[in-house]
């Protein structure tokens, strides 16, 4: 099964340093979707948020499930996102 969502968003930044600031805005809206998943950790690599329970254990079917639906509906910026094996 999988233990970690990969998101990847584009173009997240405008003009000047602000590419911080969007990216943890877009962590806290992730956070608050997912938000009825519960111990999730958040985490920024290079243009790439990995969601992964906190444990590092697998999702259930009805987490990844809720997870796929959420992000579907209310990933406001992201490109695109999809279940993987963190290892």
């Amino acid at each position: 099964m999988y233990n970690a969502v990969l998101c990847r968003y584009h173009e997240i930044a405008t003009k000047g340093d602000n590419r911080g600031f969007f990216e943890r805005k877009l962590l806290e809206n992730l956070r608050w979707v997912l938000r009825e998943l519960p111990n999730l950790k958040f985490r920024r690599v290079q243009g790439r948020v990995w969601i992964a329970k906190a444990d590092r254990s697998d999702f259930t079917s009805a987490e990844l499930e809720t997870a796929v639906r959420e992000l579907g509906l209310r990933g406001i910026g992201l490109e695109n996102f999809s279940p993987a094996l963190f290892l």
